[in-house]
């Protein structure tokens, strides 16, 4: 493995150097991230810190521009402090989070995407992939259809800055720097019509991870996935993901929401549904870790949501309140409301300033649940 990655950094500093003199740019990013943490009756305070410098450049590799190669790398602090029991931990993380090669070409009625290296990848739905990968995406589009297809390995990725859900089954005390991320090759196609009664986008998506440790196990993903406007004044998005570990159980989600245009902002209504553990069914479980709810206690069910975003000038702001009804073993019970706002102000082009406030009140049986969350983010860009 330590050879591995000396072959890496050592092909990575060699294309950097043999890149030709076409125009290159390069910016910067200095980011503050303070969250103050409670639980549910304010006795255990706690704070999380984050400092980070994000430096990043950019150079077309051909005279149109047709194709380009663009790298990041950063370095950041993780502080947590947990004020009762007087401990603490600090990680220092660094990565390279880009590393790309892309170019776009004509390509008889549309265009031709091409994309290799280290790069940030997202599956149509939002639910199982979506995270930094190394790999090649190659995607075709015209007026009428999409088709993607995605190859990748997810071995050499750092666990520290990239939240994969089976980072715990790698993961060590000491881990620090840079560690890897569990060992998968994954694989995805995606076929989408975007002329389905003239305006809307019917979309069928297939997604493979094949484990290269015996502590993983295989997951494949089949997804159909619907959107599109409603007359002028709206628009919605539903999917359906049916999940296989290993051909013998399975797992799902289904989710849809309905958008509302009001002035300056958008009105959502939705509701997802997540399969819990059964005899028959396992917990729907993704790629890429997932934060649907604030509720440590949820594990399958269903969360019907509603939020509101305001955005006009400088100034973006959301609101949005889930509630969460916990499903398993044939019982069903309300756990609680999940709540959370968001306020974000570009006070300059180059500084942007957000607050983020998330609350899980839970009820009954899991009010011991309940926590609380502050956070206060700064980003300069130079």
């Amino acid at each position: 493995m330590k050879k591995t990655k000396k072959t890496f950094i050592a092909l990575t500093l060699l294309f950097s150097f043999s890149l030709p003199s076409f125009a290159l740019s390069w910016s910067g990013v200095i980011d503050n991230t303070t969250k103050f943490t409670e639980n549910h009756d304010f006795s255990e305070p706690g704070l999380e810190q984050s400092n980070g410098v994000y430096l990043s450049l950019r150079t077309p590799l051909s005279k149109k521009g047709s194709l380009v190669f663009d790298a990041e790398a950063l370095y950041k602090y993780n502080l947590k402090c947990a004020f009762k029991t007087n401990t603490s931990s600090f990680k220092n993380i660094v990565d390279c989070d880009l590393f790309r090669l892309s170019g776009l070409w004509k390509l008889g009625n549309g265009t031709l995407n091409f994309n290799a290296g280290r790069f940030f990848v997202n599956d149509s739905n939002g639910i199982v992939y979506n995270q930094i990968s190394d790999g090649l995406l190659l995607s075709y589009t015209a007026r009428k259809i999409d088709l993607k297809f995605y190859a990748g390995y997810t071995g050499l990725l750092n666990r520290m800055n990239v939240s994969m859900t089976e980072n715990a089954l790698v993961s060590e005390e000491n881990d620090n720097f840079y560690r890897l991320c569990p060992q998968y090759i994954p694989v995805s196609i995606d076929f989408s019509y975007k002329s389905l009664f003239n305006k809307h986008t019917l979309g069928i998506q297939g997604e493979a991870f094949f484990p290269l440790s015996e502590k993983l196990t295989q997951k494949t993903y089949g997804s159909l996935y619907l959107k599109g406007p409603v007359a002028n004044f709206g628009s919605y998005d539903a999917s359906f993901t049916l999940g296989v570990v290993k051909f013998e159980k399975i797992m799902l989600d289904a989710k849809a929401d309905f958008n509302y245009f009001v002035s300056n902002g958008m009105i959502t209504a939705g509701l997802e549904y997540l399969s819990s553990a059964s005899d028959s069914m396992l917990a729907f479980t993704s790629i890429t870790s997932r934060t649907v709810t604030n509720d440590s206690l949820f594990a399958g069910g269903i969360i019907p949501k509603v939020a509101y975003m305001y955005a006009k000038g400088k100034l973006y702001a959301s609101v949005t309140g889930k509630g969460i009804i916990a499903m398993s073993d044939n019982n069903t019970k309300f756990h609680g409301i999940d709540a959370s706002g968001t306020v974000v102000i570009n006070v300059f082009s180059d500084l942007q300033i957000s607050g983020i406030l998330d609350a899980f009140i839970g009820f009954d049986e899991a009010k011991n649940a309940s926590n609380y969350a502050a956070t206060l983010k700064a980003a300069l860009q130079f």
